[in-house]
């Protein structure tokens, strides 16, 4: 089981969520980083996140774009 530091949890409450990185990058590819990470061992928070990522990502598949 990992050990995780207060500076560890303050990292995660204080960094941006967003993908700054991918921002030049297709919406595809950034799906693609998202559910990679899916596959990593989870932590605490992250099985949430995931949980809700992998909903969003259904919820939008259901949605048809107007022609």
């Amino acid at each position: 089981m990992a050990s995780w530091s207060h500076v560890t949890v303050a990292r995660a409450i204080l960094t941006s969520a967003t993908l700054t990185s991918l921002s030049e990058s297709k919406p595809e590819q950034t799906l693609e980083l998202v559910r990679s990470c899916w596959k990593r061992e989870p932590i605490c928070t992250s099985v949430v996140i995931t949980f809700w990522q992998r909903y969003l990502c259904e919820l939008g598949a259901d949605v048809v774009a107007p022609a």
